[in-house]
């Protein structure tokens, strides 16, 4: 007969019916949590049940978002410059400060202009978002702005980057850091629409503690009022301009901010004017991110080869990487042997490593002195100018006509770069 445990022995007197087996309970446990923790980052709310639970949105959301539409958001390429600095002395200046960025400005005040190295953080966590940022700082006062005087930061960004925002609310954030605390500088998204420009201008404020990273938020802007009838999102052409704006003159503010309207202003309605602060102060930034969608999602990374990979869609040189267009240098450089009588006309293939934006505009350079629009014609030991590029694609291009005849056979280099101004 086999043997019975205890625990299924039936107690005297209890009637159990024939095949149940009895197992008795055991003591209650603690209570669990009734409330959400506290602590950066949970994402698990309180229902109307007094049960936690976690949101389906929340993770579904953050994949539907998973969009940034500004190039070279960390600021960590740059192939024109190469961290070296940018002048922007006094008059009307408008040119690249680094791979997808312009600086323009009109006025008096003087500044400079260039891409340092340092890890920086997401505030208030350990992760390093970017190792480099853009530096702006102020060499000589406007304290008293022209009604016309200017002075910012933008990107062109091409049409097919409106698409994932353009039928919603969208969110905008800016990783900044200044000498000046409490700063308010602007922002302006301008899309290219048909008659004229339809504008977003809004407002920022730097940190309250001098030269401090913050990562400034802009969510649930709104949406773009301006009719998609009028949009194109083909690939080669303007969408839109993001643009931070450290001083505008009177005659260029928008009337309001916060909302799109027909116009496109140079400076926003309630904007600082940097120029007026003390000679030395600098401005930092260091990502942009422009997302669609109502709320500001973890900053997105972007790793240094994607980065760069995509930048060359709007700048590429032969000219090694950290190597500043006209430079005197000849490694990777185009050498090819001149026909065989004297000829301006010298042809080889010179296809890009990505195929560009647009037709791009062609600038050679001397091997040997590094002046612009010129080929080094090294057996008779001249730069010869250039007169026409040819043959320009977004693929490549296939050569050039000098202004005068190389020597018969003789060995020809040049450095190039193709630029969408982009």
């Amino acid at each position: 007969m086999p043997e019975v445990s205890p625990l299924a022995m039936p107690s005297p007197g209890l009637s159990i019916p024939s095949g149940s087996l009895v197992t008795p309970s055991g003591s209650a446990g603690p209570p669990g949590p009734g409330t959400p923790s506290a602590n950066t980052g949970n994402m698990l709310i309180s229902g109307s049940d007094a049960l936690l639970y976690l949101p389906s949105t929340t993770i579904w959301g953050t994949r539907l978002r998973s969009f940034n539409a500004v190039g070279n958001s960390t600021f960590e390429v740059d192939q024109i410059n190469c961290g070296t600095v940018v002048t922007y002395g006094s008059g009307s200046i408008n040119n690249r400060t680094q791979d997808r960025w312009t600086t323009g400005k009109a006025g008096t005040m003087t500044f400079t202009a260039q891409q340092l190295t340092g890890l920086i953080n997401i505030p208030g966590t350990n992760f390093a978002l970017t190792n480099n940022f853009l530096r702006y700082t102020l060499t000589a006062q406007e304290t008293s702005l022209g009604v016309s005087d200017f002075w910012f930061c933008n990107q062109a960004i091409e049409q097919p980057l409106l698409r994932e925002w353009i039928n919603d609310v969208h969110s905008l954030q800016v990783l900044v850091r200044s000498s000046v605390a409490n700063f308010i500088f602007g922002v302006v998204l301008r899309t290219m629409s048909s008659p004229s420009n339809i504008s977003l201008p809004v407002t920022l404020t730097t940190p309250a503690t001098p030269n401090t990273w913050g990562l400034l938020t802009l969510p649930n802007q709104p949406a773009w009022s301006g009719g998609a009838n009028t949009l194109s999102f083909a690939p080669g052409a303007v969408g839109y301009y993001l643009s931070l704006i450290l001083a505008a003159g009177s005659n260029l503010l928008s009337p309001s901010t916060g909302s799109w309207y027909q116009g496109a202003p140079t400076g926003v309605q309630g904007q600082g004017n940097f120029a007026a602060q003390a000679v030395n102060s600098t401005f930092d930034i260091a990502f942009i991110q422009h997302e669609p969608g109502s709320v500001c999602t973890t900053p997105l990374d972007l790793d240094f080869i994607t980065n760069h990979d995509r930048c060359l869609r709007y700048f590429h040189k032969t000219y090694g990487y950290n190597v500043k267009p006209g430079t005197v240098d000849s490694s990777g450089a185009v050498a090819i042997t001149a026909p065989s009588t004297a000829s301006t006309l010298l042809l080889t293939p010179m296809p890009f490593r990505k195929v560009m934006a647009k037709l791009p505009t062609v600038v050679a350079y001397s091997v040997a002195t590094g002046a612009s629009g010129n080929i080094r014609d090294t057996n008779a030991g001249v730069d010869r100018a250039v007169s026409s590029y040819y043959a320009i694609q977004d693929s490549g291009w296939n050569g050039l006509t000098a202004a005068s005849a190389c020597t018969a056979s003789g060995n020809i280099q040049w450095h190039w770069t193709a630029d969408t101004g982009w």
